[in-house]
């Protein structure tokens, strides 16, 4: 009996073929359908592909078509079955019956015609996309499930059984489940994932066909090559390389592309040095491509401190030629210079990581000397400042300095001579503190003598005399390549703003999302040291005494920004056109008033006052109607405890202006004066809003303001916003948000105003106020308006202050738990608008930190430290920030705690972990995050290697590393210093003789004790 009894009659019919036709005896086959597989396999195999190859789409027929046979077709067949039917007379009957019925079955033949009626076609020329795809990708492939678990060929008691994963080691003490029947959810979740993801890259297919040019489809599809079953890196990469190339190919100008192409080839190549070259070579004008490519260098694991400078250096030249080439447009210039700008900020970033502060002195005092401190029409170019440098003249902020303009009458052509006597040539260097103790370790005392060089020894050697460090000269050649001119204002204030950064002075507000926090000492004092180079700003948060932003500059850095500044605003004054001098004379009286704040005792603060006094007479000599000056100077002797003197200026000056300047200085004199001088802000409120009557309201203070005024003016103050905000559109579509726009002025005076006459109806003012602060919400959040964004803040910052007051200044319970619901509710508010400032974030961290629903906290951390879109330029410092603020959550919950011991909790380092894996940025921001986990990770060694790794050019993490290790670290720590070469100002072995030195001068000085000792018992045993 034959396996497959359907095909026995055709065992006769083909006698030659027999080892070829056996397979036919299948029960699952007609005898046509077997005959026609037959016939098609002794032909040659033919791919049957698309029909219209430039189409590549198929054709299937809508209804199944009917195949007929004639007779003639299988007369042959009949013949040679009635030939070979010679079997005994008990089967002779059934056979007959099955002739008969293989008589009306009819066999096809396999030709090209048929083949087209049955839907099929044959593509002689071939499409290379199915090598990519492996099946046809223009049409969705149908899925099939097994109906039964019967094998084809195989008896029926012989069964299939589907594995649908491996099998899962059975956990010891598992106690048995008491239930009929078991789902394996994981399993099935698994599957279904899968599924999902198969279904998601079928439709990513479709949509990156039809629409080739959409860049998101294309990076999506290659993000979900990760969730495909496949764990092999480098086959993923190779896939994610050939999508991307396809997806290249349609977008030759898209710069997200390539750099996910560029980011694949890295996590699996060695070298893609030539790729990224090429790559800012034909996007030599995109920021984002220069910045991707510079971290990428710092990055590498050939690093070196020489190679990214060669690397900034190239970034800046190629910009700076596509400046000039679009002279003609002055806006794509002044883009373009912008730019430049940017990168040269991230610079003087690098150079400060990397501990070259000479280098960094000297890079910026240079290019303030061409940019700034140079006024004068005569043309510049590159090769008067390398004469200049030559020179060895004194730069900005060194003693007998000149500045450049001086330099350069004295060299032209007809010029004069000074003679200023003989100069000392010799600088100071003061090694009276490079003093070892020989009780601490070698480690300790390196490091100690390495951060204490590296805070003073900030200024390059540029006398003739010897030093004792011949890496404090910087030569010219170290940075030619580095520096560039600059002709707008804007970029010229960021430069001044760096150089003042560099010397130690901060006086602007860092709750942007472009620094790193307002104030680190607030955050974490034990592992971020950020503080040691900036440490005066104009510190407007209470603080308490120890901390360290209160402490003033040293004598040194103080005198160097003092000569800086005194040249740089008189270079200012004298070029009457320049737009600089009421910024810099702003910044200068900003100084001297954190100088009179940083003052501890009565004297110095006197002292200090007097100074700021003399400062801010002489700017307003050249400015007398500059009201910022005026508004900064009564902000200094409110400072100094002189109210008096302070309502005197702003009385005054409101008197004198005319009504139209009313509302600025309101607004200024309101912001910084209602708390201590509440009385006076309340009287000058009112004269505004009563018809800017100022002479009659600010006649004499003691007269009380009657209720119909206050009523009146109240009304005047709604109306007036509300008649704003239909404006508000218009007026901020174009501006820049230096200063308040008019609405934001008006809404500040109004919630004032009504705070200060009837605190009780602050909730229902601002209620009716919400229409307003929504326009403001709507231009923030969806169109990015720099105007509606610094207007917001300013608003929302001020609603949190006024909260925060009535909260602590209310006596009644019922009265202080509805204050501080109201508290809570405008930080909330004031984080979901800003969810990256610090302001909001501290003191929602200071509110829930006794609270029981702690996790409500935490979780919306972890939610905003989330990326959500991949185009928001800053989501490494959102992330950074909310790391940092979450760690600063937790320390705070425990020091609240009775124990009050900080320990390595595992959530500080789960948080670290997540943040650091989300920030793929690099730069300043993921250092922060580094150096902090390395402080909390229970192993440092490991943290260690990993960080050095990671940030190759942070000179910190390499002490930090050394501060936590000990010992043991120190010489492959300097090693990692000197290889790649950061800046190591102290020898190991310097340190060890001095060590040696002070044990020799301790055992010397017992010694003479023992001896004096002695020498006294001797005279006492004789006497």
């Amino acid at each position: 009996m034959s396996l497959f009894p359907s095909a026995g009659g055709s065992n006769s019919q083909i006698e030659g073929d027999t080892a070829q036709s056996s397979w036919l005896t299948n029960n699952s086959f007609a005898s046509a359908a077997s005959f026609q597989l037959h016939q098609h396999n002794k032909t040659e195999p033919t791919r049957l592909l698309s029909e219209e190859n430039e189409k590549h789409q198929f054709e299937f027929p809508t209804k199944p078509t009917e195949v007929e046979h004639s007779d003639n077709e299988s007369s042959t067949t009949d013949e040679k079955g009635s030939q070979q039917s010679t079997s005994s007379s008990s089967d002779e009957e059934p056979r007959r019956k099955k002739q008969n019925k293989q008589k009306t079955t009819k066999h096809p033949k396999m030709e090209d015609e048929n083949l087209l009626q049955e839907g099929y076609c044959i593509d002689r020329k071939g499409d290379k996309n199915y090598l990519y795809f492996r099946r046809p990708y223009q049409t969705r492939i149908p899925k099939f499930w097994r109906v039964t678990l019967n094998c084809l060929g195989l008896p029926r008691h012989l069964k299939v059984e589907l594995k649908e994963g491996k099998k899962r080691k059975k956990r010891k003490h598992e106690p048995p489940l008491e239930r009929y029947f078991h789902i394996d959810e994981d399993s099935e979740n698994e599957n279904n994932k899968k599924e999902a993801n198969s279904l998601q890259v079928e439709r990513l297919n479709q949509i990156t066909r039809t629409d080739p040019h959409d860049e998101e489809n294309w990076i999506q599809l290659v993000e979900l090559q990760d969730e495909l079953s496949c764990k092999n890196k480098s086959l993923i990469a190779e896939k994610k390389v050939s999508i991307l190339d396809k997806a290249i190919s349609h977008n030759q100008t898209s710069v997200a592309l390539k750099l996910k192409r560029l980011q694949v080839l890295d996590s699996v190549a060695q070298d893609t040095f030539r790729d990224w070259e090429n790559f800012v070579f034909q996007h030599s004008d995109n920021k984002e491509a220069w910045f991707k490519y510079l971290n990428h260098i710092k990055t590498d694991r050939r690093f070196t401190v020489r190679r990214v400078l060669t690397a900034f250096g190239k970034s800046l030249e190629r910009l700076t030629t596509h400046m000039h080439r679009s002279d003609d447009d002055v806006i794509k210039a002044v883009n373009y210079e912008s730019m430049m700008m940017e990168i040269f900020a991230d610079l003087i970033k690098f150079l400060l990581e990397c501990g070259h502060d000479e280098r960094c002195f000297y890079l910026l005092a240079i290019m303030v000397e061409m940019n700034i401190n140079r006024c004068n029409t005569q043309q510049v170019d590159m090769d008067d400042v390398e004469k200049f440098c030559r020179s060895d003249d004194p730069l900005i902020g060194e003693e007998k300095a000149k500045g450049f303009d001086s330099w350069m009458q004295q060299h032209q052509q007809g010029g004069w001579v000074t003679d200023d006597g003989d100069v000392d040539d010799v600088m100071d260097d003061d090694d009276d503190d490079d003093e070892a103790n020989p009780d601490q370790t070698l480690a300790d005392n390196w490091l100690r003598i390495e951060k204490l060089r590296s805070k003073r020894d900030f200024l390059p050697w540029r006398v003739k005399a010897e030093c004792e460090d011949e890496k404090r000269r910087v030569d010219f050649e170290q940075i030619k390549h580095l520096i560039f001119f600059i002709h707008d204002d804007g970029n010229r204030l960021k430069l001044v703003d760096l150089f003042l950064r560099f010397i130690g002075v901060d006086l602007k507000d860092r709750d942007d999302v472009n620094f790193q926090h307002s104030h680190p000492c607030h955050l974490i004092h034990a592992c971020n040291n950020f503080h040691d180079r900036f440490t005066s700003i104009t510190a407007d948060q209470p603080c308490h005494n120890n901390c360290p932003h209160l402490l003033k500059l040293n004598p040194t850095r103080h005198q160097t920004f003092t000569r800086a500044f005194q040249q740089l605003v008189k270079v200012a004054a004298d070029a009457h056109t320049s737009t600089l001098f009421p910024k810099l004379a702003g910044l200068w009286l900003d100084y001297h008033r954190g100088r009179v704040n940083a003052s501890r005792s009565g004297e110095a603060k006197r002292k200090c006052a007097k100074k700021a006094r003399i400062a801010a007479r002489n700017l307003l000599q050249h400015q007398p109607t500059n009201i910022d000056l005026w508004m900064k100077f009564a902000r200094i002797e409110l400072c100094a405890g002189k109210r008096d003197d302070c309502r005197k200026i702003v009385f005054n000056s409101l008197k004198s202006r005319p009504s139209s300047c009313g509302l600025e200085i309101c607004v200024q004199f309101s912001t910084f004066a209602w708390k201590c001088d509440g009385d006076a802000v309340r009287r000058v409120l009112t004269a505004l809003g009563d018809d800017c009557k100022f002479k009659k309201h600010l006649k004499s203070l003691s007269e009380p303001i009657s209720a119909a005024v206050v009523l009146r003016v109240g009304h005047f103050y709604m109306n007036k916003c509300e008649d704003l905000a239909c404006l508000y559109e218009g007026h901020v579509c174009d501006a820049t948000g230096e200063s308040p726009s008019q609405l934001a002025s008006w809404v500040v005076c109004t919630l004032m105003f009504f705070f200060l006459t009837s605190p009780s109806t602050l909730a229902s003012v601002e209620k009716d106020l919400s229409p307003v602060l929504r326009r403001m919400v709507t231009l923030h959040s969806h169109e990015g308006n720099l105007q509606a964004t610094s207007d917001l803040k300013m608003i929302r910052e001020l609603q949190m202050e006024l909260k925060d007051d009535l909260m602590t200044s209310s006596v009644d319970d019922s009265v202080n738990s509805k204050a501080k619901i109201e508290f809570r509710e405008s930080v909330l508010q004031g984080l979901d608008d800003f969810p990256a400032s610090s302001k909001f974030a501290l003191q929602l961290c200071k509110m829930e930190v006794k609270s029981s629903l702690i996790c409500n906290t935490r979780r919306y951390f972890s939610l905003h430290s989330t990326p959500t879109s991949n185009h928001h330029h800053h989501i490494n410092d959102v992330i950074t920030r909310h790391a940092i603020y979450t760690v600063t959550f937790e320390l705070m919950r425990i020091k609240a705690a009775a124990s009050g011991q900080v320990k390595n909790s595992p959530r500080i380092v789960n948080v670290l972990e997540r943040a650091i894996k989300q920030n793929t940025g690099g730069g300043d921001s993921v250092v922060e995050l580094w150096r902090v986990l390395l402080r909390f990770h229970p192993h440092g060694d490991v943290i260690v290697s990993r960080a050095l790794t990671a940030c190759p050019w942070s000179k910190s993490i390499a002490l930090d590393a050394v501060a936590r290790l000990g010992g043991g670290f120190l010489g492959e720590a300097v090693k990692h210093l000197t290889d790649h070469g950061l800046r190591v100002r102290t020898p190991v072995e310097e340190v060890e003789l001095l060590m040696s030195l002070e044990g020799d001068d301790d055992d010397a000085e017992d010694a003479s004790v023992e001896e004096e000792a002695v020498a006294g018992n001797t005279v006492s045993s004789v006497s």
